[in-house]
């Protein structure tokens, strides 16, 4: 029983034991969908926690879970896993959660790239610690929410979170 239920591919971990005198004791415990991602064909497919791209038959319509975008991560499983465990660290609600980022994608130059509702602009976080900058990002976001400002983009690449938006012809950048 074991091993067929381990093979199936929408199994995380399953364990099986016998409760004497006649009972057999099943805990699965299933793959949860972190993100989406198309794959080269342009099917919509889940992305594990763990960063695997899961078979086409998991599709679960009723997951609300940012979709994954480009070549990189597309490509990449580390790079994925890294996302995943990025938006593994997010609380479920608030300015910047699962729940409320749209997209993430990875860019060389940028790094991770992520967009957020009612932002109305991308928020840049770079290859590293994205933990702690996510901390920052949120508490920046629920600043501009407070004060009904969209449209920007955030840069969270340094050790602090800058604000890069347009007036006019000519951007202007603050802390």
């Amino acid at each position: 029983l074991h091993a067929r239920a381990s093979q199936l591919p929408w199994i995380e971990q399953v364990e099986v034991r016998r409760v004497l005198p006649d009972t057999v004791a099943v805990q699965v415990r299933p793959k949860f969908i972190a993100a989406w991602i198309a794959d080269p064909q342009g099917e919509l497919r889940g992305v594990s926690f763990w960063g695997e791209i899961l078979p086409s038959q998991l599709k679960d319509g009723g997951v609300n879970a940012p979709v994954m975008t480009g070549k990189n991560l597309r490509d990449s499983e580390e790079l994925r896993r890294k996302a995943a465990e990025f938006l593994l660290q997010l609380p479920e609600e608030g300015t910047l959660s699962r729940e409320t980022l749209n997209t993430i994608s990875f860019e060389n130059k940028k790094g991770f790239v992520v967009l957020v509702d009612g932002l109305n602009g991308e928020v840049i976080f770079g290859a590293e610690d994205l933990a702690s900058k996510s901390q920052r990002v949120r508490a920046v976001l629920e600043y501009l929410h407070h004060e009904d400002v969209t449209g920007l983009k955030l840069c969270a690449e340094a050790a602090d979170v800058y604000i890069v938006y347009v007036v006019g012809d000519g951007i202007v950048t603050g802390k």
